[in-house]
């Protein structure tokens, strides 16, 4: 295993599952033999017939090993949905399936069928962080389709190496004290977003917001659509507050943003690090927010930060549970939120025999973080997905409500 994808199978912990959930609704129930089919493919693919062994001693990596046992049964599910049934159903069984292990000795992924009554429609899948981040995920999701689907573009950037001695000492120089800087920042002042966790989660997203629109709005701001979801979310939080009558921080709130780099070269496994960025809650023009979010993305964009932290996340894999523990309590209380934003596929697909009507996903959180935003693309809409520790106070479902509704405003005004 390698240092980046051990510091994620380290990091898991009862309170914060380091599990990758998505929820696939189809457009017509499900045939048997077709699904059979489907995940006779999924397990083929050595990281889902493969389970972790636990090194022997303090100075080695886990290992992937195939299980001599593997049986797909063990990771199917079937099960209908829980009263009231319909979307508050589903809300509630990805709810419920979020704050629960994955069993160690097995594979570390599991698929449940749901069945809404009129035939299984829709899966619910969950992926341990180990095996693979959300860029590689989509390109297991892509291989799965009935017919060739083109692969999304490669995100993130390859950092540059050092040409000669005088370049890398300087590069070495640059990496240090950007290492320094995150360290030195200050905890994220306590809001209603953070609260001690407990083992209870809640799930929202939202309905389809056509890409379209928003890369009109963001032509309009002079910003990428990234920046746009990200001022979103500032104004979104800074409501929040201000409606449940609490006082708007003198200091920024941060998220914690992925950032991929490049050069996958299809292989699975985690190739991102994560980047402090500022969110402007305090900051009441909505123009204003996405203006500064761009500076600020900008910034971390032509930065060293994101290969620094995936060292930091390397070295929290080599280092050990005891010792990664401990640093993620340090690097999670600079933040309040996780945020994070994958490519999909650009156009529909069928899996099979069925044509994928939609996509939603939520990203796990780690150490103090109670709360996570993941935006997901997929055939020509954007879905968002929040995932909430129950201590914190903020319905999840609210959040989302508010954030399309003020995304659509925003649409239409530049419309």
């Amino acid at each position: 295993m390698t240092p980046a994808d051990a510091a994620w199978l380290q990091m898991d912990q009862p309170a914060n599952r380091m599990i990758i959930t998505a929820l696939l609704t189809f457009d017509g129930p499900l045939d048997a033999r077709a699904l059979q089919g489907l995940f006779w493919r999924v397990a083929a693919i050595p990281r889902f017939h493969q389970r972790v062994v636990r090194p022997v001693n303090w100075f080695a990596l886990p290992e992937w090993r195939d299980d001599p046992r593997f049986d797909l049964r063990a990771h199917l599910r079937h099960t209908g949905l829980p009263s009231p049934g319909g979307e508050a159903g589903l809300r509630q069984l990805v709810s419920e399936r979020m704050g629960t292990a994955l069993d160690p000795a097995k594979p570390l992924w599991e698929v449940e069928v749901i069945d809404s009554g009129s035939g299984a429609s829709a899966l619910l899948i969950r992926v341990h962080h180990c095996i693979g981040d959300g860029v590689a995920l989509v390109r297991v999701l892509l291989g799965l389709a009935d017919d060739p689907a083109p692969l999304p573009p490669e995100v993130g950037k390859r950092p540059e190496k050092p040409r000669g001695p005088l370049e890398w000492a300087r590069d070495r120089l640059v990496r240090a004290g950007t290492f320094a800087q995150m360290l030195a920042l200050p905890p994220d002042p306590p809001t209603l977003f953070r609260r001690p966790l407990g083992l209870v989660k809640r799930a929202a997203w939202s309905g389809a917001i056509p890409l379209l629109g928003l890369r009109g709005l963001a032509r309009r701001q002079h910003a990428t659509v990234n920046d746009v979801l990200m001022g979103t979310l500032a104004g979104v939080l800074r409501g929040a507050l201000l409606e449940a009558g609490r006082p708007i921080p003198s200091r920024e709130i941060r998220a914690l943003v992925p950032v991929f780099l490049g050069a996958r070269n299809g292989e699975m496994g985690n190739r991102f690090g994560l980047a402090f960025v500022d969110l402007p809650v305090g900051e009441p023009d909505a123009g204003e927010r996405v203006r500064k979010l761009k500076q600020r993305m900008d910034a971390v964009k032509s930065s060293v930060v994101a290969p620094v932290a995936f060292d930091i996340l390397r070295g929290f894999g080599l280092a050990g549970p005891a010792a990664e523990r401990v640093g993620v309590e340090i690097f999670t209380r600079k933040a309040t939120v996780m945020v994070t934003n994958v490519p999909g596929p650009k156009a529909r697909i069928h899996l099979a025999g069925r044509k994928l009507a939609s996509v939603m996903v939520w990203a796990p959180t780690s150490g103090r973080l109670g709360f996570s935003v993941t935006l997901l693309s997929y055939g020509g809409d954007l879905r968002l997905g929040v995932a909430a520790d129950a201590h914190i106070e903020m319905d999840p479902q609210v959040l989302v409500e508010r954030f399309e509704k003020e995304l659509i405003s925003g649409i239409s005004a530049a419309d």
